[in-house]
């Protein structure tokens, strides 16, 4: 394929379509009151595109060296400050989500539209792209989101920050905070009032983020979120019971993708399966797996590990695909249970 691209099929920034989630627990706010509700209304599907990339780091070169491994006051390790301490990165596949399942987005079918991630140069930004079999051009998927998700070690488990750390290495990473839905206890994942890019400005201004979660008991805790976001406040009452994980869109999946290593699955088998599985890991928003992610660093004595989150609309689906759909999905619904 040509990296030679045609006219972009979108551009960023483009008008706004309305639409609403396709979660089945989704929920509205009334006031200062929230509750699920079952939509009774048949919403247009809910999809989107997304990769994974892990990021290749690499301390010890001879040009690293001299910038030396990047640490904070208590001696963590920390994601690279240097553009030249990333080796490049290891590409996902092109995924897309549509109403609680993960497929590959390209076909088999050579009539059909394929799509991969184009980088022209390692430290400049990429983008997913949708090319045809004998067209050498492509076009350039309108992007929703992107985020860099890492683990240090475990008294640093997650630090995060918008957009793509290989190319604005210096970019301001911050430790993983929730925004508590109180009722009826969702944890949205997000990033910290410090932070340019904060949560979803109308529950961001009821709620500033915590570094713990919502509820008792998340189905999702170690499996996704570390143990040390416990909730140490709530206790045994159903009232109590956690009821969901959302939030940033590019943090959950980036969480999801610690479950990827270098000897065990690899990041497509995370979300996709392998060829004698129906599914991954997350389907009919529910996350299959309880255990700690095997992909974390054991200690600080380890580098840190990161992906590349990228989310683009589907051009499939322009009416459930959208900023307000996505939004919708993000801070009005959750995208696993429990």
């Amino acid at each position: 394929m040509s990296t030679s691209k045609s006219s972009k099929s979108h551009k960023h920034g483009s008008s706004k379509s309305s639409g609403k989630s396709s979660n089945p627990r989704a929920f509205e706010s009334s006031g200062s009151n929230s509750g699920f509700k079952n939509s009774r209304n048949d919403p247009p599907s809910l999809s989107f595109l997304f990769i994974v990339n892990e990021y290749e780091i690499n301390f010890d070169s001879e040009v690293t060296l001299q910038n030396g491994m990047v640490k904070d006051h208590w001696n963590n390790c920390l994601p690279p400050h240097h553009q030249e301490q990333y080796d490049g990165e290891k590409v996902s596949k092109v995924m897309r989500f549509k109403d609680g399942r993960v497929t590959a987005a390209s076909s088999n079918n050579k009539n059909h539209a394929q799509y991969s991630w184009v980088r022209q140069d390692k430290y400049t930004e990429g983008c997913i792209a949708q090319h045809w079999a004998g067209h050498p051009s492509y076009s350039e998927m309108q992007q929703y989101k992107s985020a860099s998700v890492f683990s240090c070690n475990p008294l640093l488990p997650i630090v995060v920050t918008d957009g793509d750390t290989m190319v604005h290495p210096k970019s301001c990473l911050r430790a993983l905070h929730f925004i508590h839905v109180e009722e009826p206890g969702i944890s949205q994942a997000s990033y910290p009032f410090d932070h340019d890019q904060i949560a979803h400005p109308a529950l961001a201004q009821q709620r500033p983020p915590v570094k713990f979660v919502a509820g008792y008991k998340p189905k999702w805790i170690p499996g996704l979120v570390p143990a040390t976001y416990l909730n140490p406040y709530k206790g045994e009452r159903e009232r109590d019971r956690s009821a969901g994980l959302g939030g940033e869109l590019p943090i959950v999946l980036g969480l999801m993708a610690f479950h990827s290593t270098s000897h065990g699955r690899d990041v497509n088998e995370v979300f996709l399966g392998r060829s004698n599985e129906s599914s991954g890991f997350w389907r009919d928003y529910n996350w299959s797996r309880n255990s700690t992610p095997p992909g974390y660093p054991c200690s600080s004595q380890e580098s840190p590990r990161g992906f590349l989150v990228h989310v683009c609309f589907d051009p499939d689906n322009p009416e459930g695909s959208n900023y307000q759909t996505l939004q919708a999905f993000e801070w009005q619904s959750v995208m696993v249970r429990g």
